[in-house]
Order: structure tokens, then C-alpha cells, then sequence
């Protein structure tokens, strides 16, 4: 016979099924001697005490597998709760075997200090992936902090065999103050040293922390740089890729927003695991949210500042081992394996396309580098920079690298784009949830991703390409990598449709929105690169020739229709025969009657090919 309450029968165990009560029938299932019911209101209470809440009547409880659904502590959709064991044989009335380990209850513990000696331990000793290719010369970056015999002196080459870096946020607002070298104060930290009491608590944390490894020299940006020469800013800017690529372990201050905040933190009691009382080596908690990565919906959070930064984007992708402090607890991520001080182990089949990250220099960005390098600008266009000018060269690290990757094919850098993909990497578009309206940017072509400040994302690979690259004028301004650029004129061979003849039709509302741009051409969807939500801009007396669509290519939308990613452009203002890039159009063709399946796609990719195949192409110059 089933229980009242969780309506369960008395042998099977829940782990096996999804069910859903009220608190008031779980409390009729106790009385009546369920041990199910009973166990899960022993879990309410725990939560209760460590949540502090009144005990009010809980709404509802919903189980599935190792993790249980309250509702009724406070508003929202509920807390959804972790029960787990320590011991492989912890047994409980639900029937759940979830292997994990509590908290610490402070990331400055010898159980967390121990938990990252042995990642450093496991990952030097098991993960190739994880070692300097042999081919490229180890180079030590100029300057390090020798941080042994109980104090912080700078050096200049001291070429240890290992060495730290520091990933953190410098701070603003009423708290910018780091300590910071500069001409005037270079000879004194390289003689006399810096003193403790000048430095913040997060640079104090992560030299005590690199201390108990045994790291005798750490690289901090603001120390190892000399702040007020633009000289040796260059200079170590053209060697950050190497700095962070070479280093042993990057240590990122993920909770800090500035130096105030430091690197270890105690976690709510909510997120340690308390034992439930009567029922031996079992445990709850809330459930701990997993590190954010550049493509999850929390990447903003308050309670992670530095990974949202532009600047950090390039430390995190191209440091080999990274070791993170966060909220809640400290996360190594490796190219080879991500591990929690709860035991969460993604080493096994470790993937980083599966992951969502780019973190992949060994083999990801040689398999495909234009697939690579547009997840690269997806995953970086949306961050914070304190200044818009910086938004090329806190990629400059990043682009070094896949200049070299790209060095057989004497590929070139193009202020973001890349010649020999340039068709691929011009159908970028700006990512409909970013759009606050935003200038162009003056000073870069506006064919680039970075003229923009917002998110984008990228609408290929092509399975046809309808334009073709005539000519490029290109000149860098410095460094190729800093994606400065002197001259930037791209010349397509392409077809070119003229939007001042664009006879456009209104649909119905709620009918799709789309309107002909000839008689078998059809704009699907237009998103302006100023982030203006505009639809396609016709002004009235549009001269001839002032505005083009350029399609790029044929390509597969996300059910499997084909249609053409395409660029619009306009007339550059007091020149004939330049033209801009405005925004990104998406073409079709009429679908007429036929209906939606494989043979419809088909036909469809088909009549792409002629409509588009029979225009005239001709020439025309972007910049």
C-alpha cells in the first residue's frame, strides 16, 4: 500500500522516481511511519536551522534522483537541495548512493590547501596537455617577485624554474589603491623591496598561498610592469602571452572585486553540508553552482567580478593550469580536468568543446582555427573593459597565439578578422540580448567585431560562398597582434543588391517578418550593428547606389533551413566609392507551398543557389 504522504510504495526506492507533495502530506506520511517521508522532513529541518528561517509551513517538496526541491523558505521557484554520502557504502531511506565530500568551511584551510597540492600533484604528473610544447622556447617573463626568505623583492631575471601568476580585479570606485611600480619607485623594490604592509589583502593572500607551495617567485601585473613607461608597457604587453602561458599556476581572485577582498572567503553554512541527524553519513546542502563559463547565464554575477572582465579573458584562456577562489569554494581548471573541493571530477573524457570553453591551445584552435577563433570573439566581445580603446589589445595575447597557429598558411591579422577566413569572419552579427544602442567605433574598420562594444556571434560555415576577396589593403600600426591598423580597405567581388529599390511590404502582425527585396528575394532579419532595433533603414529619397545588401554565403539556419548571411553597407560619408559596414541581413527566398521537411530544405538550398547564382557580381570597396 502507497504512503499518504509521498505516495511512494515501501520498497522501491525514490531515487528511482520523481515524486511531489505538499509539506502538510509529508507530515501525515511521518505519522503514519513512513521512513521516506520522515527522512526528507529531517532534511527540511536542517535546512531550516541553516537558512534561519522561521519554521513556517513549507509549499511543496519535489524529488528527483539525489536532489530535492523546497519550496516555501523564501521567495522564488524554491531551493534545490543536495543529499550526498562521503562513504561509498552510506545508505539512506530514499535509497540515494551521491558520493561527494563537505566544505572545508574556509578556503584558507589545510583541508583546501591540501585538496590543491594534490591537483598540482595530478596534474604535473598525468596531464601532457599540460606541459610547455617542447618545440617553443621557455622564455621567463623580465620581472618576477621573489617572495622567499619572509619578503617581496622584484627581480629582473631571475629565471626560476617555476613561477605563479595572479589574475585579479585592480578595483574602482572609492577602492583603486594597489601598489604599483614606477620609475621612481623601481630601483627601491628592486633593492630594499616592497613592504608587506603596502600590499593588499588579496596580493598578501596569494603570496602566503604560493608560499605553502613552495613557489619562490609570482607574477603580478601591477608590481612587474612598470606603470608610467609606455616603453616597458609594450614590451611586456607583447610578452603577456608567454608570461601566462609559461607560468606554472595562474592564481585568479574570482570573488574579489578589488584588492580589499582578497582570496579566501568562509562559505555560508548553506553550502558546506550539514549532517542530517539520526541517519549517519549522510549530508545536505544547497546545491553549489557550477563555475561559470564564458557562455553561461551567471557570468555577470556580482559574486564573480573578475571573470566578466575583458582583460582576464586572455589569462584565463591561455594559463595552463588555473586556480580559482571563488564564493563558495576553490576550482582548478587544467586543460586536462576541472576539479571542486566537493569532489566533482570532470577529468575523465574531458572535453573543452564539450565544456563551452576555448581553453584548448594545445589541440582545439589547430583542428578548425576559424571555428575556434569565433568562439573566442563570442565568448570575449560581451566583457567589461573600463576603456573601449583596450578592446583589441586585452586580446592581443590571444591573437599572438593564433598568429602562430596560422603562421603555415601565412594567414594575416585584419584589426580582428583574418584574411584568409575573411568571408567567414565578416558575417558576425550583434547578439540580440546586448542590444544597447552604441556608436561605432572611429578608430577601427567597421567591418571588425571590436567596432562595436556588444556581443556577437557568428553565422557560418558557408556551404557556398557568393562573394569573393579581390583585394586587401591592410598596413598595421605597431604590433600586428595589437590589431591597430594605419590602412584597412577590404575589395569584394560580390552581388550587390541596391536597398534604394527595395520595395517593402509589411506582414500582418504576428506574421513572420520578413519583406521582399526582389521579386525572389526575401530580408529575413536585419540587426544593426549600433544596436538600435531598427528595421532595415530605407530613408525617404535614398539615392541610388548609397546602400547595398552583400550577401556572403549560403549556410544552414538552426532548424536545418538554408538561407544567406548577408552585410549591409552604406556609402562612407564624403566619398564615392568607399562604403561601411551598418548591420547584418539574413536572405531567403519565398517558401511558397512546400512544406517543411528534408526534401523542402533541399529544394529550398536549391533555389538559393540559382536565384543567387544568376545576379551580377561586382566590385566594392569596405572600410
Amino acid at each position: 500500500m502507497n504512503c499518504i504522504g509521498c505516495k511512494q510504495p515501501p520498497g522501491l526506492p525514490a531515487s528511482q522516481t520523481r515524486w511531489k507533495c505538499s509539506f502538510q502530506e509529508l507530515s501525515d506520511g511521518s505519522a503514519a511511519g513512513c521512513d521516506k517521508c520522515t527522512f526528507v522532513l529531517a532534511i527540511c529541518d536542517c535546512l531550516r536551522r541553516d537558512l534561519k528561517t522561521e519554521r513556517s509551513p513549507l509549499t511543496a517538496v519535489v524529488l528527483a534522483g539525489s536532489y530535492v526541491l523546497v519550496s516555501g523558505f523564501r521567495p522564488g521557484p524554491g531551493i534545490l537541495v543536495e543529499i550526498f554520502g562521503q562513504k561509498s557504502e552510506s545508505e539512506n531511506p530514499l535509497g540515494i548512493r551521491n558520493i561527494s565530500r563537505r566544505l572545508p568551511g574556509h578556503t584558507q584551510s589545510a583541508e583546501t590547501l591540501k585538496s590543491i597540492r594534490s591537483w598540482i600533484e595530478s596534474c604535473a604528473n598525468k596531464h601532457p596537455g599540460c606541459r610547455p610544447p617542447s618545440s617553443r622556447p621557455r622564455l621567463s617573463p623580465r620581472r618576477l617577485l621573489d617572495i622567499t626568505n619572509g619578503s617581496v623583492v622584484l627581480r629582473e631575471h631571475p629565471n626560476p624554474q617555476r613561477y605563479a601568476c595572479l589574475s585579479h580585479c585592480w578595483g574602482s570606485g572609492a577602492y583603486v589603491s594597489i601598489v604599483k611600480t614606477t620609475v621612481a619607485t623601481l630601483d627601491e623594490f628592486m633593492t630594499r623591496g616592497i613592504p608587506w604592509d603596502s600590499l593588499t589583502k588579496t596580493f598578501q593572500d596569494t603570496i602566503t598561498l604560493c608560499r605553502a607551495l613552495d613557489m619562490s617567485h609570482i607574477w603580478i601585473d601591477s608590481m612587474c610592469i612598470i606603470q608610467d613607461s609606455d616603453a616597458d608597457w609594450r614590451e611586456q604587453a607583447a610578452q603577456m602571452a608567454d608570461i601566462y602561458a609559461n607560468a606554472f599556476l595562474t592564481v585568479a581572485a574570482s570573488r574579489a572585486s578589488d584588492g580589499s577582498m582578497g582570496l579566501f572567503t568562509a562559505p555560508d553554512p548553506v553550502w558546506v553540508g550539514t549532517p542530517v541527524p539520526s541517519y549517519g553519513d549522510t549530508y545536505v546542502r544547497q546545491m553549489i553552482p557550477a563555475f561559470p563559463t564564458y557562455n553561461s547565464t551567471d557570468l555577470f554575477s556580482p559574486e564573480w567580478p573578475l571573470i566578466s572582465r575583458g582583460w582576464v579573458y586572455q589569462e584565463m584562456q591561455l594559463s595552463a593550469r588555473v586556480l580559482s577562489f571563488g564564493p563558495i569554494q576553490a576550482v582548478w581548471k587544467c586543460r586536462q580536468a576541472e576539479w571542486d573541493e566537493t569532489g566533482r571530477d570532470k577529468q575523465a573524457g574531458y572535453d573543452d568543446d564539450e565544456a563551452g570553453s576555448s581553453n584548448n591551445w594545445g589541440t582545439g584552435s589547430a583542428k578548425d582555427p576559424a571555428k575556434y577563433w569565433h568562439r573566442v570573439i563570442e565568448e570575449y566581445a560581451g566583457l567589461k573593459l573600463t576603456f573601449a580603446s583596450d578592446r583589441m589589445i586585452a586580446l592581443s595575447a590571444v591573437t599572438k597565439r593564433m598568429e602562430e597557429k596560422r603562421a603555415a598558411t601565412k594567414d594575416r591579422y585584419l584589426a580582428g578578422l583574418w584574411e584568409k577566413t575573411f568571408l567567414d569572419d565578416v558575417a558576425w552579427m550583434v547578439v540580440p540580448a546586448s542590444l544597447d544602442k552604441q556608436p561605432k567605433s572611429g578608430h577601427l574598420p567597421s567591418w571588425s567585431w571590436a567596432s562595436v562594444s556588444l556581443r556577437v556571434m557568428y553565422r557560418g560555415p558557408f556551404t557556398a560562398k557568393l562573394a569573393r576577396v579581390h583585394e586587401v589593403s591592410y598596413a598595421a600600426r605597431g604590433p600586428s597582434h595589437l590589431g591597430d591598423a594605419a590602412e584597412a580597405a577590404v575589395t569584394l567581388e560580390a552581388i550587390l543588391l541596391d536597398v534604394s529599390r527595395l520595395g517593402r511590404h509589411f506582414p500582418p502582425e504576428h506574421a513572420m517578418d520578413t519583406w521582399d527585396l526582389t521579386d525572389h528575394i526575401q530580408v529575413r532579419k536585419f540587426m544593426p550593428d549600433s544596436g538600435a532595433g531598427d528595421p532595415l533603414p530605407v530613408p525617404d529619397g535614398l539615392p541610388d547606389g548609397s546602400r547595398y545588401v552583400v550577401p556572403i554565403g549560403i549556410n544552414t539556419d538552426y532548424d536545418g533551413t538554408p538561407d544567406v548571411p548577408a552585410i549591409l553597407v552604406g556609402k562612407k560619408e564624403g566619398s564615392n566609392n568607399l562604403y561601411e559596414r551598418i548591420g547584418f541581413v539574413k536572405l531567403g527566398v519565398p517558401n511558397g507551398n512546400l512544406k517543411y521537411e528534408k526534401s523542402m530544405k533541399e529544394e529550398l538550398t536549391e533555389r538559393l543557389v540559382v536565384v543567387f547564382g544568376s545576379l551580377p557580381k561586382s566590385h566594392i570597396i569596405l572600410v
